[in-house]
C-alpha cells in the first residue's frame, strides 16, 4: 500500500467534535416554556431627565448676567428720546460723552491682567454694550442712516477681521466685546429693517413674528446648553451672551406686537 506524504497525524475522531459549554445554544434545541431568561428585560419607559448637581449654580451664573444685561440695555434705550426731547443735542453730546467713558473703563477692565477671567468677560460684554449704544446715538445726532446694504458690507468687514485675528491675537475680554458689539448691531439693523418692511408687505409681518420665535427658541436653546452643557463658567457666560440678545429681540418684538 501507498504510504501517505503529509508529516501530520491522522486527525481522530474526537478531535473532530465541535466542543460546546453547558451554557451555549447551538439553536437546535426547544426551548422549554416556563424557563426563565437570563436575559435583562428592556424599559421601555421614558427615563426622567437628569439634572447636573450643580443646576443652581450653572443657572445664577448664566440667567443673572443676562438679566443684568437685558435691563442696563432697556434702560440705555428709553434714555436717548427723554434726553432728546428736554435737552435736544447737547443733552446728547454730554450723554454720549458719558456713554463712552463707561465704554472705554469697561473695555480697559476687559483687558486688565489683574482681573479675574470672569470679570474680564463680564467687562467685555458691557463694553460692547456702551460702544454701541455709543454708536447708535452718534447715527442720531448726525443723522446718519446707514442703507441694508453698507450696513451688511461692514458688519461682514468687522466680523472677517475679528475672525482673523480671534486666536492668536484676542485676549478673552476683547473677544466678549467684540460679540457683543456685533450681535447688538445685527439684531437692532435687523428688528428695524424687519419692522420698516412689515409696514407694507404680509411676508415681511410674518418674518417680524417668525422673528419673534425664532428669539424664544434662542433662548430655550441657550438655557438647554447652560444647564446640560456649560462646565466653566467662561461657558456660561458664552451662554448668557446668547440668551440676553434672543432675550431682548423677542421683547421688542413682544412690545412691537401688543402695544
Amino acid at each position: 500500500m501507498q504510504k501517505s506524504l503529509s508529516t501530520q497525524p491522522a486527525a481522530n475522531q474526537e478531535s473532530l467534535d465541535i466542543h460546546i459549554s453547558s451554557g451555549e445554544s447551538t439553536g437546535s434545541e426547544i426551548i422549554a416554556p416556563g424557563v426563565k431568561s437570563t436575559h435583562r428585560p428592556i424599559d421601555y419607559r421614558l427615563r426622567r431627565p437628569h439634572f447636573p448637581k450643580d443646576i443652581a449654580t450653572r443657572l445664577t451664573d448664566g440667567l443673572v448676567p443676562s438679566v443684568l444685561l437685558l435691563v442696563l440695555t432697556m434702560m440705555m434705550d428709553m434714555l436717548i428720546y427723554p434726553i432728546e426731547a428736554t435737552a435736544k443735542g447737547e443733552g446728547l453730546l454730554v450723554y454720549l460723552i458719558l456713554v463712552l467713558a463707561l465704554g472705554v473703563f469697561a473695555l480697559e477692565k476687559s483687558t486688565h491682567s489683574g482681573s479675574t477671567e470672569i470679570g474680564r468677560a463680564m467687562s467685555g460684554m458691557v463694553a460692547g454694550q456702551f460702544f454701541w449704544h455709543a454708536f447708535w446715538i452718534i447715527q442720531l445726532m448726525g443723522g446718519i442712516e446707514l442703507k441694508p446694504q453698507g450696513t451688511i458690507l461692514i458688519l461682514g468687514l468687522i466680523s472677517l477681521l475679528g475672525l482673523t485675528l480671534w486666536r492668536p491675537v484676542l485676549p478673552l475680554g476683547v473677544k466678549f466685546f467684540l460679540v457683543s458689539f456685533l450681535a447688538s448691531w445685527v439684531n437692532r439693523f435687523f428688528i428695524n429693517h424687519s419692522i420698516m418692511q412689515s409696514a407694507g408687505a404680509d411676508l415681511f409681518t410674518w418674518m417680524f413674528y417668525a422673528t419673534g420665535f425664532l428669539a424664544l427658541a434662542g433662548v430655550v436653546f441657550g438655557t438647554a446648553y447652560l444647564i446640560y452643557r456649560a462646565e466653566f463658567k467662561v461657558q456660561r457666560l458664552w451662554a448668557a451672551l446668547g440668551i440676553w440678545q434672543s432675550a431682548l429681540v423677542m421683547l421688542i418684538v413682544a412690545l412691537k406686537v401688543f402695544l
